[in-house]
């Protein structure tokens, strides 16, 4: 069950390691997985007026692990699915009853709704999950918020006098900002800072809140460029 109205191939980047590599194996999927990790990316910490140092990247790790974007995942799982797989879209459960022969769900379709059984129910819907809230209640009864906030996006190109093999991290007491290249895909931001009020950082857009977090200074050419970006983005995500 899908409640939006058609496969959703966006999103970040994800980075597979061994224990992520083993699942996609088990799954059937690994050798559908494609490795966007650039060759001989090479990565650097800079700070606001473009000075740059020798810094540590994803393939600076033992066993370098494969980046991927979400889509590549999605296609993948897809490209696995049996036949006989049912998938049904803009679709939304409302009511979720267990018993000992099974579990009974309500779903919500195109104004309607049916009550169906199955033997199994998996939530596999986010942070804040609807089969979580319907099973257990509010998320305010599981939820703890660790006052981060994290945003991202993927970049038109690469951005502040960077390479695009050329990755950077931008490191300031309470707010961090990492650039990660691809082999053949435009590069992707990831941006993260604290704040004392999560509430209000879903209050208003994404860029606003984000160059709030980093401002008033001056924000030199890799930020600014980035937060451009973010700015002119229409899939930035903002979990937290």
């Amino acid at each position: 069950m899908e409640r939006t109205p058609s496969r959703r191939s966006g999103g970040y980047f994800v980075v597979v390691f061994g224990a992520g590599q083993a699942a996609a194996r088990r799954l059937g999927i690994l050798d559908a997985l494609p490795d966007r990790s650039p060759l001989g990316g090479i990565a650097y910490t800079m700070d606001r007026t473009g000075v740059r140092k020798p810094g540590l990247g994803l393939g600076d790790l033992p066993v370098p692990p494969r980046m991927m974007l979400r889509g590549d995942v999605e296609r993948a799982d897809f490209a696995a699915l049996p036949p006989d797989v049912d998938i049904r879209y803009a679709t939304t459960p409302t009511r979720i009853e267990q018993d000992a022969c099974g579990v009974e769900v309500t779903l919500e379709h195109d104004g309607g709704s049916v009550t169906e059984r199955f033997d199994l129910v998996v939530g596999a819907d986010g942070l804040r999950s609807t089969v979580q809230r319907l099973v257990f209640g509010p998320h305010d009864r599981y939820l703890h918020r660790l006052s981060y906030m994290i945003a991202a996006t993927t970049l038109p190109g690469s951005i502040g006098g960077l390479s695009p093999h050329e990755g950077a991290s931008l490191l300031e007491p309470g707010r961090a900002m990492w650039v990660f290249p691809f082999a053949d895909h435009p590069p992707t931001v990831l941006f993260s800072y604290r704040t004392d009020d999560v509430d209000a950082e879903f209050a208003g857009r994404p860029a606003e809140r984000v160059r709030a977090a980093y401002g008033p200074q001056t924000t030199g050419r890799l930020l600014g460029e980035a937060l451009d970006a973010l700015d002119a983005s229409p899939h930035c995500s903002t979990p937290t």
